[in-house]
């Protein structure tokens, strides 16, 4: 059972350590500790997280070893474990907290109130963490781990901390998505705020988007080159010759619109086509 020993007059629950195919993940509709999330498939980036630092944050279970709160946890910490055992490497063993309730009411009241109440970090609070973790010498890697990101995503979230106090507010609010505020980073503080205030503008009310940031920031759209599959396509429909298709090659690489690689791409495949 859980104890509470004084420690300078300060009290402490001890947490069990439990294998986590120990704990119980209920699935049957009509229990009290039944939710709709214990049906999700795994997150991979928690695993992956679990993989490198455990299970951080305990669950809590019922006397019974019932999860009432953590199912996500347990369920990727099994998959941790999975994959761990394959690699040789030590498994992980998920902290749990039992709760004792007087009442099926009491027991669902925790349930409910341990994710209602939650508080996730902002983007900016998030990118604030990055940057330390990164100043302490964490890799990129370890970054990504630790919050879940993919590379361009770290990136791109270092970059909100350049952004005038007023990109921030509106990142903060919702109005403008961490990606979008990105893009204006690299401004001047004026040319920030007139570029938001463009942004908002257009956006009419609904959350600024990528594209709609490019805009403001550039005045035209953002154009990105076709996929050499998109390419090869669009040559083969739509141009009767060889001749056509290398002329058009050179006027998409000419304007922008295909990279040198790109470029090259469509004149081996006219000369493939000659050949």
């Amino acid at each position: 059972m859980s104890s509470k020993r004084s420690l300078k007059g300060i009290s402490r629950t001890d947490a069990f350590l439990f294998d986590p195919e120990e704990l119980i993940l209920v699935t049957d509709e009509a229990h009290v500790l039944f939710a709709p999330e214990v049906n999700l498939p795994f997150d991979e980036d928690l695993v992956r997280n679990i993989m490198v630092n455990g299970v951080i944050e305990p669950v809590i279970v019922s006397m019974n070893n019932e999860v009432i709160d953590g199912r996500q946890r347990v369920k990727a910490a099994r998959e941790a474990n999975r994959r761990l055992a394959k690699e040789g490497k030590q498994l992980v063993r998920t902290p749990a907290m039992r709760r004792r309730s007087a009442s099926d009411a009491d027991m669902f009241g925790v349930l409910v109130s341990s994710n209602e109440h939650r508080r996730k970090d902002s983007a900016i609070e998030q990118a604030a963490k990055a940057l330390k973790m990164l100043n302490m010498g964490a890799k990129e890697e370890e970054i990504c781990i630790a919050f879940g990101w993919k590379p361009s995503s770290l990136k791109a979230m270092l970059k909100l901390l350049d952004c005038d106090p007023k990109v921030k507010s509106a990142v903060s609010s919702g109005q403008v998505s961490a990606t979008a505020a990105a893009r204006l980073a690299g401004l001047g503080r004026e040319e920030q705020r007139a570029a938001l205030e463009k942004l908002l503008k257009e956006s009419n009310g609904k959350r600024a988007t990528v594209r709609q940031a490019q805009r403001a920031v550039s005045g035209k759209d953002e154009v990105k080159p076709p996929k050499k599959k998109e390419i090869e396509a669009l040559m083969a429909k739509q141009y009767e010759n060889d001749s056509a298709r290398a002329f058009v090659a050179g006027a998409g690489w000419a304007r922008g619109h295909l990279s040198d690689s790109q470029c090259q791409a469509l004149l081996n495949l006219v000369r493939s086509d000659e050949s």
